[in-house]
């Protein structure tokens, strides 16, 4: 039950990009060249992305990574919630400016922050195949029973 309850939740809210600031592109267009290295150059943090960001061998590749990482502060053994995490997906798939926006408490809050800064680079989010840098949230699970 807990285990379908957890794959309800990570399947409901997470793998979900956010926007800080946001460049509109034409879908219906094709890209040229010029298109295409401003894409490259710029800075921005997209919200109109075609690719969503990925951990390294997807939604299962993620939930065994928690599994194998997450380790229970002491002052938190028998606290089970999730903490909810904010970051930029950069071009290069490395994460940047990670942020609590759902506290369990501030040790789990701690050590959600430090699997996710250890974790592997993620496959980038893309816009007409060129890597863009994007605002992700994710659900670190503190579940006895995953």
């Amino acid at each position: 039950m807990k285990k379908t309850l957890f794959l309800l939740l990570l399947s409901g809210c997470s793998l979900k990009a956010f926007c800080q600031s946001s460049v509109s592109i034409d879908e219906t267009k094709t890209t040229t060249s010029g298109a295409d290295d401003t894409l490259r150059k710029s800075n921005k943090i997209f919200s109109a992305i075609q690719d969503l960001p990925a951990f390294p061998g997807g939604r299962e590749g993620y939930k065994d990574y928690i599994k194998k990482n997450l380790t229970w502060p002491a002052d938190a053994l028998n606290k089970e919630g999730i903490v909810i995490l904010n970051f930029i997906v950069e071009k290069d798939g490395v994460l940047n400016d990670i942020k609590v926006t759902r506290s369990l408490s501030p040790s789990q809050d701690a050590e959600a922050i430090r699997i996710i800064k250890a974790s592997p680079k993620w496959t980038p989010a893309r816009i007409h195949k060129i890597p863009v840098r994007v605002m992700f949230q994710i659900p670190v699970p503190y579940k006895k029973n995953l």
